[in-house]
C-alpha cells in the first residue's frame, strides 16, 4: 500500500484511496468520462453522472483495486478529490469471490445489449497486453471542474516512477478511446501497440517501455 499524502503540488497531494473514500472515486470518474465514446459505444444513450449504469461501472473499477489491494491512487486538493488513478500491478493474476458477484451485477445493470457490445472490446484490450511483465493503467480521469490544472501529470509522473522503480516490471500500458488522448501520451513517451475500429469506436493501445 501507498503512504497517504505522497508528493505535493502546491495545496495537491497524491493519496492512496481508501475503501470508504469509494464514492467519491466513483463520482471523480463518472464526471471525468460521462461523455466518453466508449461508455456511448457500449451503453448508447445514458444519464452520465448520475446513471447507474455508468456509476457501477467506474465503481467497479475502483473495487477491483480496494478488494485486491492494488494501487488505487488519487489527487487531492484543498481537501477534495479532483483525480483518480487504477492500476494493475505487474504480474497480477489473482481474483476474489466478492468481485465474481459484483461483476455480475454489472453485466445484469448494463443488459444484455450492452454485454454483446462490451465483450469483444474487453477480448481486444486484453489481447494488446504485452506479455512481459508491467503496470497497466486501467483508468486516469480528472473531475471536469479540475482539468488542467496538472492533477492527471501528477498521476501519470506517479505511475511511471512506479514501474522504473519495480524489478519486475518493463513498463506502463494502457488503452485510450480518444484520439486528443494519443498524442497527450505520446508526448509522455508511449507509443500505439494496437489500433482496432469496433463499430465505430476507434481505441488505440500504447505502451511507454521504462528508461532503466
Amino acid at each position: 500500500m501507498f503512504t497517504r499524502g505522497i508528493v505535493s503540488q502546491d495545496a495537491s497531494r497524491i493519496i492512496d484511496i481508501l475503501p470508504s473514500e469509494l464514492e467519491s472515486a466513483t463520482t471523480v470518474l463518472a464526471r471525468a468520462f460521462h461523455e466518453d465514446p466508449l461508455l456511448s459505444y457500449v451503453m448508447g444513450e445514458h444519464g452520465g453522472e448520475g446513471d447507474p449504469r455508468v456509476r457501477k461501472f467506474f465503481s467497479f473499477t475502483c473495487q477491483i483495486r480496494l478488494t485486491l489491494e492494488w494501487p488505487l491512487l488519487g489527487v487531492e486538493h484543498s481537501g477534495e478529490l479532483r483525480a483518480v488513478m487504477a492500476l494493475t500491478p505487474p504480474a497480477a493474476d489473482e481474483w476474489a469471490p466478492s468481485l465474481v458477484e459484483s461483476y455480475k451485477e454489472l453485466l445484469t445493470l448494463m443488459g444484455p445489449e450492452a454485454n454483446a457490445r462490451f465483450d469483444p472490446y474487453r477480448v481486444w484490450v486484453e489481447a494488446q497486453r504485452p506479455r512481459d511483465p508491467h503496470y497497466y493503467l486501467g483508468i486516469i480521469g480528472t473531475s471536469k471542474a479540475a482539468q488542467g490544472k496538472g492533477f492527471g501529470r501528477m498521476l501519470l509522473d506517479r505511475v511511471h516512477a512506479l514501474s522504473e522503480s519495480d524489478l519486475l516490471s518493463t513498463g506502463v500500458g494502457l488503452d485510450t478511446d480518444s484520439e486528443d488522448n494519443v498524442s497527450l501520451y505520446q508526448h509522455f513517451g508511449y507509443t500505439i501497440t494496437g489500433h482496432m475500429v469496433l463499430g465505430g469506436l476507434h481505441t488505440w493501445a500504447m505502451f511507454r517501455t521504462n528508461s532503466t
